[in-house]
């Protein structure tokens, strides 16, 4: 559910897998990017955000860094 590296050149620190996700670089480290076009990362999602809702009664969100040009690497 997260986006991959076309290129595959990016190192990872799991083994035994064949899609390498897409290291994001910030200004203070690194991360991963949902894929957030594929249906089922959407309901995951959502899923986790309803959790926090309901069982902690959070009542806003905020995203950081969600343009396009951030997702360019």
């Amino acid at each position: 559910m997260l986006l991959l590296d076309p290129q595959r050149s990016q190192d990872i620190l799991w083994a035994n897998t064949r899609n390498k996700a897409a290291i994001i670089r910030w200004w203070n480290g690194a991360s991963a990017c949902l894929d957030l076009s594929n249906p089922k990362t959407q309901a995951w999602f959502k899923g986790r955000l309803d959790h926090l809702v309901e069982e902690y009664g959070v009542d806003g969100f905020k995203f950081d860094a969600g343009d396009a040009n951030c997702l360019s690497f």
